[in-house]
C-alpha cells in the first residue's frame, strides 16, 4: 500500500520521541498525576481549550490526505468503467497542507485563534485510448503513456476564531467557538488538462472556495485521572457566490474520542469522525468545459458522507512541558459520495505545539 511508508515514518518518529522523552523524564506516574492534563486531546481537534490571560500558543501541523480509486454512492467504480464514459479517469490524488496556528488568551475564558496554511495537490489520471491521439496531448511534459498528472500549489483559506470557556468545573470542560473563513486561498488555479497545458483546474485541485464562511463549533471534554473523552460538533457554512460563479457545499462534522495517559509523557487516543458535505451550488464555466470529459469537473459530483477512524499519540516531555508533539493516522470506514469521486485511502497528521 502506498501509505505504508507514511505509517512507517510515523512509527519511527514516535519511537524517536518516546526514547528521548523516556530518558528526559523518568518520573513515575501516580494515581493523582496530572502532568499531561490538557494535552490528551487528539491533534485533529483544534478548539478543545482556551489559554490564560496573556498566554500564547503557536503550532505547526503537517497533513497528508491520500485518495485512490473511485466511488459513486457506496459502490466502487473501476477506472476502465469511467473511461467508457469519460476521456479522463482520476486514479490517485494526494493533498498536503502545512498549517500554522496562533492562539492568545484575551482573558482566562476568552481566547482568539488564527490559522492559515499552504496546500499542494497532485492528481494522477488515466486517459481513454481515443484521447491519447489528440494534438493537444502530444508533447505535454505531464503525459506519460496513458497517464496524465496535474499539480497545484497555493495558500489555503485563513480562519479566525473566538473561543469561550462555557464550563470548566469538576473535570469537565465545554468550549464554544465561532469563526470566520476568509477566502485567501485560490479558486482560479490553472494547469495541464486534456484541453492543453494551461487550463482552469477542477474543483478538487483548487486551494480555496472563494467565499466567506461561518465556522461555529462546540466541544465537550471530560478528563479524570489518566482517562479523558470528549465530542465535538462543528460546521462550515459558506455565504455568497465567488467570482467564478459557484459556492462550495456546506460541511457538517461530528467527532468523538477517548484518550488514555500511558505514562507521564505520553497519551494514546482513538477517534471517530463523521462528515457530511453538500454539493456545489452553481459552476465555474471554465471548469465546466471539462465536465463531459472528466467527472472531477462536474460540480454535482462533490460532497457526500464519510466516516473516518483515527489512532493518535501525544508526547509531552516534563522538562519541556510547554512543548508537545502530536500524531494521528486515520483511515475511512464508510463512504457514500455524491456521484463519481475519489475514495479516501488514509490521512496522516503530525504537529508540534509550544505555549509561552
Amino acid at each position: 500500500m502506498k501509505h505504508l511508508k507514511y505509517l512507517l515514518l510515523l512509527v519511527c518518529c514516535c519511537i524517536t520521541v518516546y526514547t528521548y522523552a523516556k530518558h528526559a523524564d523518568t518520573t513515575t506516574c501516580t494515581a493523582d498525576c496530572c502532568c499531561a492534563a490538557g494535552n490528551q486531546t487528539p491533534l485533529g481537534i483544534m478548539t478543545d481549550h482556551v489559554h490564560g490571560k496573556g498566554e500564547w500558543m503557536a503550532s505547526y501541523t503537517w497533513t497528508d490526505m491520500m485518495m485512490k480509486g473511485n466511488r459513486t454512492g457506496t459502490t466502487k467504480i473501476s477506472t476502465d468503467d469511467i473511461n467508457r464514459d469519460y476521456a479522463m479517469a482520476p486514479e490517485k490524488m494526494t493533498m498536503q497542507m502545512h498549517m500554522v496556528m496562533l492562539m492568545y488568551g484575551v482573558t482566562d475564558r476568552l481566547t482568539l485563534m488564527g490559522m492559515g496554511g499552504y496546500t499542494s495537490n497532485n492528481m494522477s489520471m488515466k486517459m481513454a485510448s481515443f484521447i491519447m491521439a489528440m494534438p493537444s496531448m502530444q508533447g505535454m511534459q505531464n503525459v506519460s503513456g496513458d497517464k496524465m498528472t496535474s499539480k497545484s500549489s497555493a495558500f489555503a483559506d485563513t480562519r479566525v476564531y473566538a473561543l469561550y470557556s462555557v464550563l470548566n468545573k469538576n473535570d469537565k470542560r465545554i468550549i464554544a467557538s465561532l469563526g470566520v473563513n476568509i477566502p485567501t486561498g485560490s479558486s482560479t488555479l490553472s494547469g495541464p488538462t486534456m484541453f492543453g497545458a494551461y487550463h482552469r483546474l477542477t474543483y478538487a485541485m483548487q486551494t480555496g472556495g472563494g467565499t466567506f464562511g461561518l465556522l461555529p463549533s462546540v466541544t465537550y471534554i471530560h478528563a479524570r485521572d489518566k482517562i479523558s473523552w470528549g465530542a465535538e460538533a462543528d460546521a462550515n457554512v459558506n455565504f455568497g457566490t465567488n467570482h467564478q460563479g459557484y459556492t462550495l457545499g456546506n460541511t457538517y462534522d461530528v467527532t468523538a474520542w477517548g484518550s488514555y495517559q500511558v505514562c507521564s509523557f505520553m497519551s494514546a487516543s482513538l477517534r471517530a469522525e463523521g462528515t457530511v458535505t453538500g454539493k456545489i451550488k452553481g459552476n465555474d464555466m471554465k471548469i465546466e468545459e471539462l465536465r463531459y470529459n472528466d467527472p472531477s469537473a462536474d460540480g454535482r459530483y462533490y460532497g457526500g458522507k464519510r466516516v473516518m477512524t483515527f489512532a493518535g499519540l501525544n508526547f509531552s516531555v516534563k522538562k519541556l512541558k510547554a512543548l508537545h508533539l502530536l500524531f494521528e493516522f486515520g483511515m475511512p470506514v464508510y463512504e457514500n459520495l455524491n456521484g463519481i469521486q475519489m475514495s479516501s485511502q488514509a490521512n496522516l497528521l503530525a504537529g508540534v505545539q509550544y505555549t509561552f
